[in-house]
């Protein structure tokens, strides 16, 4: 009897486990479609809740009914079964949702992913309570221990995935490794006892395990707990990083050309603006703009990065070395600001979770103020602004922005390229016509002169109506906003999902 009862005391700690190991893998699969945003999170939370309250229920009638042992370990298996399908066509799977929008798309991606599964492991603590229940009068000591079980189980789940699984295997592996995890069970609890589950189990196996054909041009690739990393090398030689999802490009490298290519050469008209000499980036991704600072400008160059793993990337592949006029922080961009004293003349910010969506609390007025405080007096802050060619929704994200810059900056400046803008905000109140003959005179790198000659025709003051939404710590819908502009080109006949 005690024996049984420790099994079933496994089978309900596991049970937890998986649970909340499946939620913290929850985020990590929905953010490259939906970002990191409330909606997803909230979507995600509360799909797992209702999933469990439902299997809570029906597991206790279930129990009542048939209280057997071998239809607790079929629940297992079925859980197993429909994780193993997801572990496989889950990116499939949300692709297609995406185009519901972000919250109803993030609410039916948390429902087909993780809804089936939840509901059958919430059925397993009320029929092992009901199998473990010989005696009424100890029915509430039964209740706790079980409760407790499963409760520890999900703090290991939950600091496993969190701190261990997912940085160190990846999520595909962790997703993995918890579908083995229910299929042991399953073999325990029936294979040994029900031969004919065998061939079930065996097909399953080949499932969810067979391997899928690696992408040749896949050089390098890792799980971070910030990323998944992929460097991939396009058949011209360049070196390409993409995070997360593969529609977006973080960092290029050529290794036989200072220009990158779009936004990035851009960039290189703030340090002529401001005469720079100190400059900071926030978002250094592999380093594409830092190298092109100290190549093409004398300045010294901060750049702070929040994954660690992008930082060692950017040194083994694209060129990316420490030196006297180059210091790299692995830190997150707004606490960096906070601990830092020191001022500068460029504050360039270009920060995305890997793809369309940047952090909310990195756009807001609060944050913009303290950038102004880190600004030397002829100082400049450049921001990369993601948009989309669709004409009504284009300037949706970069209005925002350019209003809640208004709020701290007084003079705003923009060149608009396909799909970003590069807003360009002066701490002191600056002229039109003398930015442009500032980057006309510069006696500028060769490599550089068509750029800063195309930025000095196109620039212009940014013009923002005045409906446009100001951006705060306490209220930031950039998630949304991002989401409503993107939309279409995600899923257009210019869509980049093709």
């Amino acid at each position: 009897m005690k024996t049984e009862n420790l099994d079933l005391k496994i089978v309900v700690f596991f049970s937890g486990f998986i649970i909340m190991v499946l939620e913290i893998l929850g985020f990590r699969i929905l953010a490259p479609y939906f970002g990191y945003s409330v909606y997803v999170s909230g979507s995600l939370i509360g799909i797992v809740m209702i999933a469990l309250a439902l299997g809570y229920f029906l597991g206790g009638k279930l129990a009542d009914r048939k209280p057997q042992k071998q239809i607790l370990f079929q629940l297992i298996l079925l859980a197993d079964v429909y994780l193993i399908f997801i572990t496989v066509f889950y990116s499939d799977l949300i692709g297609f949702l995406s185009q519901f929008g972000l919250i109803y798309g993030s609410m039916l991606s948390s429902v087909m992913l993780f809804g089936p599964s939840m509901i059958l492991l919430g059925m397993v603590p009320p029929f092992i309570i009901k199998l473990m229940t010989r005696d009424a009068s100890i029915v509430g000591s039964i209740a706790g221990n079980i409760t407790a079980m499963g409760t520890i189980g999900s703090i290991a789940g939950t600091f496993g995935a969190t701190f261990i699984l997912i940085p160190k295997i990846g999520s595909h592996l962790t997703m993995c490794m918890s579908s083995t995890i229910l299929l042991v069970i399953a073999l325990w609890g029936l294979v040994f006892k029900r031969k004919e589950y065998m061939v079930l189990v065996f097909l399953v196996f080949l499932l969810g395990f067979s391997t899928r054909q690696a992408d040749p041009d896949i050089i390098f690739q890792k799980e971070t707990p910030y990323n998944l990393i992929k460097v991939i090398q396009e058949k011209n030689g360049d070196l390409i990083l993409k995070l997360n999802s593969d529609l977006w490009v973080q960092s290029i490298y050529r290794p036989d050309s200072n220009l990158m290519g779009g936004y990035f050469d851009y960039l290189n008209v703030a340090p002529i603006i401001s005469d720079a000499k100190e400059v900071l980036i926030l978002g250094m991704g592999a380093g594409t703009s830092a190298k092109q600072y100290i190549n093409f400008f004398d300045v010294n160059v901060d750049a702070v990065e929040i994954d660690p793993g992008i930082i060692e990337t950017g040194k083994m592949y694209f060129g990316l070395n420490e030196s006297s006029r180059l210091h790299i922080f692995a830190e997150d961009a707004r606490p960096f600001l906070q601990n830092s004293d020191k001022k500068y003349d460029v504050i360039e910010l270009d920060v995305y979770h890997g793809g369309i969506y940047a952090p909310f609390y990195v756009l807001t007025k609060e944050f913009f103020e303290s950038i102004q405080e880190h600004l030397n007096t002829n100082g400049v802050m450049a921001v990369n602004v993601i948009c989309t060619y669709e004409k009504e929704k284009r300037t949706l994200l970069v209005n925002a922005v350019g209003k809640t810059l208004s709020t701290v900056f007084p003079s705003i400046y923009k060149i608009e390229m396909f799909q970003n803008y590069l807003l360009l905000a002066t701490k002191l109140p600056t002229d039109l016509n003398m930015v442009k003959r500032k980057l006309r005179s510069y006696d500028v790198h060769p490599d550089l002169k068509e750029i800063v000659s195309i930025s000095a025709r196109v620039i212009s003051e940014l013009d923002i109506p005045d409906d446009s939404t100001v951006l705060t710590d306490d209220k930031s819908p950039v998630a949304e906003i991002t989401y409503t502009m993107m939309a279409e080109s995600l899923q257009g006949p210019y869509s980049i999902l093709h």
